[in-house]
């Protein structure tokens, strides 16, 4: 259960309480009418909720699949690692030696950054792929197939429909992770999952 269903449910439910007790103090004698009105003031606000978040989800849907279709019509060859060089933008010692389903990764994260952000031109900022010393002993990213991009500086609400859009448009064959939130080394951990 969403955590926006759950706040409808509850306001509605105590909505819908205050009113009866309300109505039934000033209209002792119409306690039906009461009942009546109390019913539907909680279902008009209940259903309002459940409008509201299959609307929001549907917004996501709709740019999962519109960011998906255009990149889908992007030729992949052996330029787009060049491509992707000059399409985002790293933090200095940031070095992109990474496998190529990172490259087709980072063009769908840029393109997501730029729908949410709605800046066509945006950059998103790689803080770290396999040239950090720092990572665990068996990272991911010293195989080339982890990267870290910068979130810090976005506002929450639109952090939150990157990483539902990048999970979304992503799909199973990679985690995403959004960790250290609140922190100055707050950042989006992409990594490809291991098969078999």
């Amino acid at each position: 259960m969403s955590e926006l269903f759950l706040k409808t449910f509850l306001v509605g439910l105590a909505t819908s309480v205050g009113s009866y007790f309300i109505i039934k103090f000033l209209h002792k004698h119409l306690r039906q009418t009461a009942v009546f009105l109390g019913v539907a003031v909680f279902v008009g606000l209940f259903s309002y909720g459940i409008y509201q978040e299959n609307k929001t989800q549907n917004e996501l849907d709709d740019a999962i699949s519109k960011i998906s279709k255009e990149l889908d019509s992007i030729t992949k060859d052996n330029a787009l690692h060049d491509l992707i060089k000059r399409t985002t933008a790293k933090k200095d010692g940031v070095s992109l030696d990474i496998v190529p389903a990172l490259d087709t990764a980072i063009l769908k994260i840029n393109k997501i950054y730029q729908t949410v952000l709605q800046d066509p031109d945006y950059k998103v900022v790689i803080t770290s792929a396999n040239d950090f010393n720092g990572h665990k002993k068996n990272s991911a990213h010293y195989k080339g197939e982890a990267i870290d991009v910068r979130i810090k500086n976005i506002d929450k609400d639109m952090k939150n429909d990157i990483v539902k859009l990048t999970k979304g448009i992503l799909g199973p064959n990679f985690t995403v992770i959004h960790e250290d939130f609140g922190t100055s080394n707050e950042h989006l951990h992409v990594q490809l999952k291991q098969r078999g």
